[in-house]
């Protein structure tokens, strides 16, 4: 049976609750041999009932039984150390980044009851502005926007909505998952919806039987057809995990965006967090997820960038295309000229300049620009801008520029005896002076 929803599913943080009861230990107190013996039971009878993939679930739960039996757990007496030794065993038979036992002071510290009874859920974690870290507009006109974590919080769409708004003008938008570990898959369907123009099918997820698939559609209806129509480029890296790599291979599965960066962790399946007593938790991935349109999922192998590079060097990677698409499209000769500034800034490589060297640069030029070396780096003031002082870096031993707080290229240029006598500064909006050096 196929379902078509828009559903807050998701893809780390999913807790459907089971029974549990009974009075609270302090966190501190050691575990019985008795209460070893319960977790580790509850925790093989969750995983051989639930794990998505039934075959390695028998297996996971074979292999912790003998463990149990030859006494080897007896010997983790706290909370946090059981968990890590369960996890590592967990996965040692059969890796799965989503499935992990946990230590969650939200939870009762009682034993575990399995019952099929549901009790309140877990407390989420604490966020900061739902996770919703930065937006900004770039040089050039590029928006960015850093998403740390997809909330599971329905209050974040009026917020979400705002910052997109503010973002709707840019000529090409950046959406920054590099640090994204994952969250609401309803959040990701949310900001999926607002990049649409017709109702679009994304990821699918395949339950534990595999006779029911589950379609996720985003919809612009949803948000009354505000949608968003630039390019869009999403930086991903190894921490990209979960529900933010469901969003980056979406997107990248329907060409709506292009990734840019490095592979992502590789977690694709939704999980189910029930509690197993005395205070701990287990993650169980309880469906596989599976893309309409390349017939698999990133479990295990990441989503692999359509531009690959490293992570501290996508937003470069990804603004450079940005500037190089424009360029191509444009018949503006100012508009090129700026995009090729700005393009040529992102795509130098930066170098080191030899102390000496930046010694030979100091001095002020034409009344209008003093340079400097601090902590060997050259800095720039701007005497006619109030003093305006930055940083400028070298692209070779020659060239500078400096960020966006003064958007200026400096060439050095040297008298025949080698001597530097001026420089030629240029701006982003077509300005160039040559200025000499008076002292």
């Amino acid at each position: 049976m196929k379902k078509y929803i828009l559903l807050f599913l998701s893809l780390s943080l999913l807790a459907v609750s089971h029974g549990y009861c009974q009075p609270k230990i302090t966190k501190h107190k050691l575990l019985t041999p008795n209460q070893i013996k319960a977790i580790v039971d509850t925790v093989c009878d969750k995983i051989e009932r639930g794990y998505v993939f039934a075959d390695k679930g028998k297996q996971i739960s074979d292999h912790l039984h003998v463990q149990l039996k030859a006494g080897i757990y007896n010997k983790y007496t706290g909370s946090n150390e059981l968990a890590t030794k369960l996890t590592n065993d967990m996965r040692r038979i059969y890796y799965d980044g989503h499935m992990a036992v946990r230590f969650d002071t939200t939870v009762p510290n009682g034993p575990a009851n399995i019952s099929s009874q549901p009790n309140p859920q877990p407390a989420p974690p604490k966020e900061e502005n739902f996770n919703l870290k930065k937006i900004e507009v770039l040089p050039g006109n590029v928006g960015y926007f850093r998403l740390d974590g997809f909330t599971g919080n329905r209050d974040v769409q009026p917020v979400l909505e705002s910052a997109l708004h503010f973002l709707e003008r840019s000529q090409a938008l950046i959406i920054d998952v590099r640090y994204n570990g994952g969250g609401s898959g309803g959040m990701v369907n949310l900001i999926e919806s607002y990049l649409f123009n017709k109702r679009t099918e994304m990821n699918g997820f395949i339950g534990r039987s595999g006779k029911d698939t589950i379609h996720i559609e985003v919809d612009p209806a949803e948000v009354k057809g505000f949608t968003l129509n630039m390019p869009i480029y999403i930086l991903t890296s190894h921490r990209t995990f979960s529900a933010a790599e469901d969003f980056a291979y979406g997107m990248q599965s329907v060409h709506r965006a292009q990734t840019v960066g490095e592979a992502s962790g590789g977690g694709a399946h939704p999980v189910q967090t029930s509690p197993i007593g005395c205070g701990l938790v287990i993650r169980i991935p309880i469906m596989r997820s599976y893309n309409p349109y390349t017939h698999k999922d990133w479990e295990g192998v990441g989503v692999l960038p359509d531009i690959r590079c490293s992570a501290e060097s996508a937003l470069d990677v990804a603004l450079s295309n940005i500037y190089r698409q424009i360029l191509t499209n444009s018949k503006n000769l100012d508009e090129k000229g700026k995009y090729q500034w700005l393009r040529d800034r992102v795509t130098a490589q930066k170098v080191t300049v030899a102390s000496k060297l930046l010694q030979s640069y100091t001095g002020t030029y034409g009344h209008h620009l003093r340079l400097f070396v601090k902590d060997g780096c050259l800095y720039c003031t701007d005497l006619l801008m109030n003093n305006l002082t930055f940083e400028l870096h070298s692209v070779n031993t020659g060239i500078f520029y400096s960020g966006p707080e003064s958007d200026l290229k400096i060439t050095m240029i040297k008298s025949r005896t080698g001597v530097c006598s001026a420089l030629n500064a240029s701006w982003l909006n077509g300005d160039e002076i040559i200025m000499n050096k008076i002292n």
